[in-house]
């Protein structure tokens, strides 16, 4: 996620969208073929709105947000750009620029626009996430700049980018039971928590800092536990701040009974900061009732 005090944003791309009930119900089947389930997650946020429930009075569309999850289009993968339905991005040497063309679920509202981000360093860093290495993190551009330009809602801005990327070779909730993770940026650096919960209940944390100038880092100081509010589905937050570092809830963007996102702010070393937090329980994803939830805040088009 990006942001700049007022705006924020989260662009995801995925080749087998890993929260999908109908990506899920295809692996049952035998026939989970991500290529086919391929997937564009987009939100933008007016971080100066309360945020709202998952199941508020209208889906798609809250508090000022925006939001599209679309699942099937058409997938077209090259050396240097990845093209999922009608959203395009594509590495230029310098800069990463995606151009897109969405609609928000399920009231298919537009969002167009063209993101620019520009990398401070590109690093080839791979964390493992469990021990037998089937999900990694890598995290390709922690500190970098953003260029955002909608002309669909009509809106520009630019702020701090993030770039990662996570990877698996089986279904997130045959390796965890859960996760939380972070990330706080100031001018200077940007400091990433991932904490895992695996099914077999063992745990792994890393703690990364990621400087201005290219330099990464372990942290090596002990984390301190940070609680937030619990979410409207009684989903516990807690957030991890590594040395000098301060975090608050700012605002909660995403509450669903499985997931939440909520932007966070503070400072790391006396120095303004701000970010995303994040925490999933994949046990409560896995439920019934859940995935009958599910479709509803997505659209599935035709490849």
């Amino acid at each position: 996620m990006s942001d700049d005090g007022r705006f924020g944003l989260t662009l995801i791309l995925m080749i087998g969208s890993v929260f999908s009930p109908f990506y899920r119900k295809a692996i049952a089947e035998g026939r989970g073929d991500p290529a086919r389930h391929a997937a564009v997650n987009l939100a933008l946020y007016n971080l100066s709105r309360p945020g709202g429930s998952w199941l508020g009075p209208v889906l798609g569309r809250r508090s000022g947000d925006l939001w599209a999850l679309s699942e099937g289009g058409r997938l077209l993968r090259e050396r240097s750009s990845l093209a999922i339905g009608g959203t395009q991005a594509t590495w230029d040497g310098d800069a990463l620029r995606v151009q897109i063309r969405e609609q928000t679920a399920p009231f298919a509202s537009p969002l167009e626009g063209e993101l620019i981000v520009r990398p401070a360093s590109i690093g080839d860093e791979v964390h493992r996430l469990d021990a037998k290495g089937k999900h990694v993190w890598s995290p390709i551009a922690p500190f970098g700049r953003i260029e955002v330009n909608f002309s669909e809602p009509r809106l520009r801005w630019q702020g701090p980018a993030y770039l990662d990327h996570n990877a698996g070779d089986e279904p997130l909730a045959r390796g965890f039971a859960g996760w939380t993770w972070s990330r706080m940026t100031s001018e200077e650096k940007t400091t990433v928590v991932y904490d895992v919960t695996r099914t077999d209940r063992s745990t792994q944390r890393i703690a990364r800092t990621f400087h201005a100038s290219g330099a990464r880092e372990t942290s090596s100081m002990a984390a301190s536990l940070v609680r937030l509010p619990t979410t409207s589905w009684r989903m516990g937050r807690t957030v991890r701040t590594v040395g000098q570092a301060t975090a608050a809830l700012g605002r909660t963007l995403e509450d669903t009974p499985f997931y939440a996102r909520s932007h966070v702010v503070g400072a790391l070393d006396g120095r303004r900061a701000s970010g995303v937090h994040e925490v999933v329980d994949l046990e409560r994803f896995e439920s019934g009732v859940v995935q009958r939830m599910l479709p509803y805040r997505m659209r599935r088009c035709a490849p």
